[in-house]
C-alpha cells in the first residue's frame, strides 16, 4: 500500500499523514527500493522492488488512490504484481489532533499468492503534533488470517533537513503466532527526490526474528500542474 514516512511502507504501514489540501489534488509517485519490507517482513524475498501509485485528496478531507509494486514469496506462490486499493477522509478534532478513518484492500495477480495474502483493512487513527497512533482491523479475503494491528510512530527534525521516524507495531492473529516491529527511518529531500535509509525488526512470538535494512528513493509527480 502507499507508505507515507515509510515510504510506504518502510516502517510499518500507512495511507497515514495525508492531509487535506486547499484545493483538490491529484499525484502520482514512483520508486525503488532495495527491499519491500511490510510490518518488518520482507514481501521480496531480500530483493529489490519497483513500486508506484497514484493519490487524490480533496478539500474536505477525503483521500482516494491505488498503489502497486512487484512481490516475491517461494513458500506461498512465488513472484505476483501487489496491487493496492484505498480510501479515507481525514479532519482535525481540536488544536493539533486530527483523525483519520478509512479502509484498504490489498490484492495480487498471481492466484496462489492471492489465496494466502489478500485482505482488506479498516483503519482509524490519531494524530498529535508529532506522534501518531493507529489501529487496523483485517478481514482475510480467502486465508484464515484475521488479524489486528496496531501502529504506534514518532517523527522528528534532524540537522541538515534530514527527518528521523520511529515505529513500533504489534499484529495480533487470529490463527498464526502474534508478532511486535519496531522500525527506525532517516529520510532527505536530494534534488526532488526523497531519499531514506530505514532498519526494522520483527519479533514473532514463534519463530526467529528477522531483521532488515533497506534504502529507498521515491519521487512525486503534480498531475494538476
Amino acid at each position: 500500500m502507499r507508505k507515507h514516512l515509510l515510504q510506504s511502507a518502510v516502517i510499518g504501514v500507512g495511507i497515514l499523514g495525508l492531509a487535506a489540501t486547499a484545493q483538490a489534488d491529484l499525484t502520482a509517485n514512483a520508486g525503488v527500493t532495495t527491499n519491500y519490507v511490510f510490518r518488518g517482513v520482507t514481501q521480496t524475498d531480500d530483493n529489490p522492488a519497483i513500486q508506484g501509485g497514484i493519490d487524490y485528496t480533496h478539500p474536505s478531507g477525503f483521500y482516494a488512490g491505488a498503489w502497486g509494486s512487484n512481490v516475491k514469496f517461494p513458500n506461498a506462490g512465488g513472484s505476483a504484481l501487489e496491487y493496492d486499493l484505498y480510501a479515507g477522509f481525514n479532519f482535525e478534532v481540536a488544536q493539533d489532533v486530527k483523525l483519520d478513518v478509512g479502509y484498504i484492500t490489498y490484492n495480487y495477480t498471481d492466484s496462489t499468492v492471492n489465496d494466502n495474502f489478500s485482505n482488506d483493512e479498516v483503519f482509524i487513527g490519531a494524530k498529535y503534533q508529532n506522534f501518531a497512533a493507529y489501529y487496523y482491523n483485517g478481514n482475510a479475503k480467502l486465508s484464515a488470517y484475521d488479524h489486528q494491528y496496531f501502529d504506534l510512530r514518532y517523527t522528528l527534525a534532524l540537522p541538515q533537513d534530514i527527518k528521523a521516524s520511529l515505529h513500533y507495531g504489534h499484529l495480533d492473529n487470529n490463527n498464526a503466532p502474534d508478532a511486535d516491529d519496531i522500525g527506525i527511518r532517516f529520510s532527505k529531500d536530494i534534488a526532488s527526490f526523497n531519499t531514506s535509509i530505514a532498519f526494522t525488526r520483527v519479533d514473532p512470538n514463534s519463530g526467529d526474528s528477522q531483521n532488515e535494512l533497506f534504502l529507498t528513493v521515491t519521487k512525486e509527480f503534480d498531475l494538476m500542474k
